[in-house]
C-alpha cells in the first residue's frame, strides 16, 4: 500500500474530490502537462495515471484541500469524452 499526501487547489479538482468523498471515495490521479494552468482541459492532462481511494481530507489554507490518498499498485488509462 502506498499513501500519498496531495494539496488540491484547482476549483474543478476540489469539486471532484468533494464528490468522491460523498460516494465511494475513489478518484483517478493524472499529472498535468503544465502545472501552472488555472483552468484545466482534458488535453492538458496525461492520460496514464493511477486510481486511488481518499483516506483523509481536510480544508487547508486559501480554499485548498489537503488530501491523503491510498494509491493503486497499477497504472490506469483515462479517456475523455
Amino acid at each position: 500500500m502506498v499513501i500519498m499526501p496531495l494539496v488540491v487547489g484547482i476549483p474543478q479538482s476540489i469539486r471532484l474530490v468533494e464528490d468522491a468523498l460523498e460516494g465511494n471515495r475513489l478518484i483517478g490521479l493524472v499529472a498535468m502537462k503544465d502545472a501552472s494552468a488555472e483552468e484545466v482541459q482534458p488535453q492538458m492532462m496525461y492520460n496514464i495515471g493511477t486510481a486511488g481511494r481518499i483516506f483523509f481530507a481536510t480544508e487547508g489554507p486559501g480554499k485548498m484541500l489537503q488530501v491523503v490518498v491510498e494509491l493503486s499498485a497499477s497504472r490506469s488509462r483515462f479517456y475523455s469524452h
